[in-house]
């Protein structure tokens, strides 16, 4: 089963790749989340080390471990579908300033990644990345947790107002 954090964006993504990605989460600080997540130093090193990219189709994984994917949609009518099946999500609860800011989204960004990564690594990544296409692109997050981010004010607390 799959595990989503998904990016709203107003702008249009900077370019995705291998590249671009490590340079735009180039600042975060691993060991702090890997902290949070119970991790020695060496256990964060270990699995940074082994993170391994692969640009067509546009994964980041380690030997072993389901890879995160990465969806992109800019058609304007795809967008729009995706954004009007959010409403038919009986357990997703939309502030009125992330239904404002959906309403000039014109890409989103899914990084898809396993239910067991949850908790891990894998979803700080993943988080980092969707924090850094947020800033980059004028974004807000939905994570898998069914709780909306944006990358100042509500970078580690959900929006709820």
């Amino acid at each position: 089963m799959a595990a989503w954090i998904t990016v709203y964006l107003q702008q249009p993504a900077p370019e995705l790749n291998p590249t671009s990605i490590q340079a735009g989460i180039d600042a975060a600080d691993w060991w702090t989340l890997g902290e949070q997540l119970d991790l020695e130093e060496d256990e964060v090193d270990e699995f940074l080390d082994g993170l391994q990219w692969q640009a067509k189709p546009l994964e980041l994984g380690a030997e072993g471990q389901r890879p995160l994917q990465f969806h992109v949609k800019t058609e304007a009518e795809a967008v729009r579908g995706e954004i009007a099946e959010l409403d038919e999500l009986d357990e997703l609860e939309i502030p009125a300033v992330v239904r404002e800011h959906l309403r000039s989204t014109s890409t989103i960004v899914a990084i898809e990644f396993g239910i067991g990564q949850l908790e891990t690594m894998f979803e700080a990544v993943a988080f980092e990345i969707g924090y850094w296409l947020a800033e980059a692109s004028c974004g807000v997050i939905l994570g898998p947790n069914d709780q909306w981010y944006d990358h100042g004010a509500h970078r580690w607390e959900p929006i709820t107002d």
